[in-house]
């Protein structure tokens, strides 16, 4: 019987499904996540729970078949007793009764990693019901006492605190009641199947105190060794986390060398005359063109002249978006977006525009030097730039391309200013400008999942860009970045990252007030990127308001961090 405890392991064993490189939380948490979540200190289900989870799920699957035939080859091999009283017959339904318990639930579980806790339940309390038979049968002291030991072992490694304290209680005060029924001569030591001998009393006295004692030690050691493998488990999800927010990083970063490398060269204009202007060194290339630092003469203020790329000057739809980065910026007037002095054609043909030079950096060379920012410094970011993108809502702009390249730290530390850059893919809010629909522009790990999917946008689009630009400010790590451009479309559309609790040290409501920004359904996120930073302001604090804390709930009861859309969840 005792190996037949050691065959079905843990009995605490649950149903849950993990799909693959997804934090599943789980509807419903029982009793079972509750305690691993109790020994590490989790709100949510993490990784190694729903491992071990698994683990004992299939251990106890795999072990039901052998309980279920060593159970009935006991009862057969019972019958060889001369000793055939009614607790022999009592023992022996029990033995039959208990093995076709465990037989059904190896025929109707569904696969070796899913059996029922619930299910589970009742076949650990008739292991213990019939240990406690069989030793009021074969003898108080015979060496079938050790059998508990092995279920109580095997109970103490479950996940239930609860169900293991259950099974160790029936099984101490069960040997106790035994002993004690011994000593009043109800249960005969000398007449049972082991005999003992004649005159049992003291070892009636002695030996249950033992035997409690080992008893209580093996229960102590099994739950000992489940939260040394919790703990251990929780460290190695620690490093794997780290390991992949590391390798996001470096995708991340690939993104930007070129342009890194680049900067700072001498152009193909350096020297010459554009428009008005003498271009001077090269202080950056992007993807549309080089840019300059340049001044009309030696006492005028210099200003950065973007002049579009060669190549790209018989592409209509390319020189379109670049003057019309002209045309957008000139016409919104904030602090928070950058200035468009004017704009020109060269004789060659290359169209420039001239705009404030700006000192500092934009937040993709801070994030890679410093990887995040604290939360003080994110709710400046969020409330700063927000300002700039309502005041883009207010002349029907949505910008569209919202990543961290394109917002600059711009001025002295004391008196720094977020500014956007680039409204060259900006469009006109209920109307098709520069692009087909269905067409998609933008940055894929940035852009909202109506813009991935090719719809119409608005300024809820934006918010949701600035959602996710607060997520890599705040945790060090992208949401949605990906190896290539297809998945992380897919990301977005589908995907919920990372609990922001996870990976930065912030309030509970920053998860929620994230979780409305980063919502898949524009319907379901804020209507104002300023209510956006106001909200988010308040989270960092824990005060976010309590609509908003229901807002986030529901969106993560229906899309909970961490977990693929598309994966279906167990509940």
């Amino acid at each position: 019987m005792a190996m037949a405890l050691l065959l079905l392991g843990p009995v605490a064993a649950d149903d849950l499904t993990v799909p693959d490189g997804a934090l599943a939380r789980k509807r419903g948490a029982d009793s079972t996540v509750d305690d691993v979540q109790k020994q590490t200190g989790a709100t949510e289900p993490s990784m190694a729970a729903i491992a071990m989870q698994s683990q004992e799920a299939a251990r106890a699957r795999a072990g039901l078949l052998p309980v279920a035939l060593l159970l009935l080859v006991v009862a057969a091999a019972l019958q060889a007793s001369t000793n055939q009283s009614t607790m022999h017959w009592v023992l022996t339904s029990a033995l039959l009764l208990t093995g076709a318990y465990a037989g059904v639930l190896a025929a109707i579980s569904p696969g070796a990693s899913e059996v029922d806790r619930r299910t589970m339940l009742p076949l650990g309390l008739m292991m213990a019901a019939l240990c406690m038979t069989a030793i009021a049968h074969v003898g108080t002291l015979s060496p079938v006492v050790a059998v508990p030991f092995a279920l109580v072992f095997s109970a103490g490694l479950g996940g239930s605190r609860a169900e293991a304290w259950l099974v160790y209680s029936i099984c101490a005060v069960g040997y106790v009641v035994l002993a004690a029924l011994s000593l009043s001569g109800v249960l005969s030591v000398t007449e049972s199947v082991m005999p003992y001998g004649k005159d049992p009393t003291r070892a009636l006295l002695a030996f249950p105190i033992v035997y409690e004692a080992l008893l209580a030690v093996t229960f102590w050691v099994s739950r000992s060794s489940r939260r040394a493998t919790v703990r251990a488990m929780e460290r190695l999800e620690q490093a794997n986390r780290q390991i992949r927010q590391r390798d996001a990083l470096l995708v991340e970063a690939q993104a930007d060398f070129g342009r890194v490398v680049d900067a700072g060269k001498v152009g193909r204009f350096t020297g010459t005359n554009v428009g008005p202007y003498v271009a001077g060194e090269v202080i950056g290339r992007g993807g549309m063109g080089e840019v300059y630092r340049a001044r009309e003469n030696e006492s005028s203020p210099p200003v950065a002249l973007k002049i579009l790329h060669a190549h790209l000057q018989q592409e209509p739809r390319q020189v379109q978006r670049f003057l019309r980065e002209s045309e957008v910026s000139g016409s919104l007037d904030s602090p928070h977006i950058v200035r468009v002095h004017g704009s020109g054609t060269m004789p060659d043909g290359s169209p420039y525009l001239a705009m404030e030079l700006l000192e500092g950096e934009d937040l993709a060379e801070i994030l890679r030097a410093r990887t995040r920012l604290d939360p003080a410094e994110t709710v400046t970011l969020v409330e700063q730039v927000a300002r700039g993108l309502v005041v883009a809502k207010g002349a029907e702009i949505v910008h569209r391309d919202l990543k961290p390249q394109n917002l600059f730290f711009a001025g002295e530390e004391s008196a720094a200013t977020w500014k956007i850059l680039d409204f060259g893919v900006s469009k006109i809010e209920q109307t098709v400008t520069m692009t087909q629909r269905g067409a998609v522009v933008g940055t894929p790990s940035y852009m909202s999942p109506e813009q991935a999917g090719g719809e119409a946008v608005d300024h809820r689009s934006d918010i949701f860009a600035l959602g996710v630009i607060a997520y890599r400010a705040l945790t060090g790590q992208p949401a949605f970045t990906a190896s290539d451009a297809t998945l992380s479309i897919y990301n977005v559309m589908y995907v919920q990252p990372a609990r922001p609790t996870e990976l930065a040290k912030v309030d509970e409501d920053v998860d929620l007030v994230l979780a409305i920004a980063l919502a898949k359904d524009r319907e379901h996120r804020f209507r104002s990127a300023t209510t956006f930073a106001s909200a988010f302001h308040d989270a960092a604090r824990g005060e976010l308001d309590g609509p908003f804390r229901d807002a986030g709930r529901q969106i993560l009861e229906e899309h909970p961090w961490g977990t693929d859309r598309n994966v279906p969840r167990r509940t």
